[in-house]
């Protein structure tokens, strides 16, 4: 009797341990998710300010965002691009890099490909990261168009020729292209074809600055 006593015991003492398990695991989770869905709505705000240039609190709403969710890929890449704009170059990399690690997403590629190029003067990782973005996405124009650039750069004219008609067939009103083909051919000493991608940039924006003054040299040199 007593071993069936203590048999008993025993297993209700196990019952009320594995219930305790168990509501610890639902508060916790309930916590973690509260938590969660908070970093969102501090992140969305802190979207809005930013939208509005309030860069300050943007700021201070990302970091928010990441002390609620360390793993919050959006406020990782939104705060690293703040950093850089602060001249945080390395800071903003590695934030960028970390939501790399969490979410493959395009945007990202081309962020860090610009912090790579512009501010580190790295253009072999620059076009790393452009790549990456283009792979990612084929419907990513303006990853295309850097990647055109930079061939451009090292005077690939034939490869950035390919990137530049390829973005302006996925994004037909991008002007930077044409202008880019426009000089490219003319150096080639293509003046016919220049002149219609400067046609292009007109019909494009009949206001442009470099396109007038483009035509207006060429009928001052007849």
């Amino acid at each position: 009797m007593t071993s069936f006593l203590d048999s008993e015991i025993k297993h209700v003492k196990a019952k009320k341990i594995a219930l305790g398990i168990i509501v610890a695991v639902i508060i916790i989770t309930a916590f973690v998710v509260d938590r969660y869905i908070n970093a969102d709505r501090v992140y969305y705000l802190a979207v809005h300010q930013q939208e509005e240039g309030n860069v300050v609190e943007a700021k201070k709403g990302y970091e928010d965002a990441l002390h609620m969710n360390p793993w919050h890929a959006d406020a990782n890449y939104q705060l690293g691009i703040l950093l850089s704009r602060e001249g945080k170059t390395s800071e903003a990399v590695k934030l960028i890099q970390r939501a790399l690690q969490l979410k493959d997403e395009p945007d990202y590629y081309v962020g860090l490909g610009h912090l790579y190029l512009n501010k580190l003067k790295d253009a072999s990782r620059a076009e790393a990261s452009f790549r990456k973005a283009y792979d990612l996405d084929p419907k990513n124009y303006y990853a295309c168009s850097m990647l055109g650039n930079l061939a451009e750069r090292r005077h690939n004219n034939d490869k950035a020729i390919q990137y530049y008609e390829q973005a302006i067939r996925l994004d037909p009103q991008l002007t930077a292209c044409y202008k880019n083909l426009a000089a490219i051919y003319d150096a080639k000493g293509m003046t016919g074809k220049a002149g219609e991608y400067w046609r292009d940039v007109l019909r494009i924006n009949p206001k442009d600055e470099d396109a007038k003054a483009y035509f207006k040299v060429g009928k001052s040199a007849n």
